[in-house]
């Protein structure tokens, strides 16, 4: 069952997303930071927490 919710990246918040087609990847996992005005550095130490919640496959794990 699929429930429709809009994204809205509140700091801390996140949401897995399945995705169709061709694509390699079968999910994406979004994480929120806030509002762009209110980004520093901190802002990233909260990432690690969604992911530990919502852990990729090993092979899966990319970094930009």
């Amino acid at each position: 069952m699929w429930e429709q919710k809009e994204f809205k990246g509140k700091a801390g918040s996140s949401v897995k997303v399945r995705l169709g087609g061709s694509s390699p990847a079968k999910t994406v996992l979004l994480v929120g930071l806030g509002k762009s005005s209110a980004l520093k550095p901190a802002s990233f130490s909260g990432v690690s927490r969604p992911l530990s919640q919502h852990p990729p496959p090993p092979a899966a794990l990319c970094h930009p």
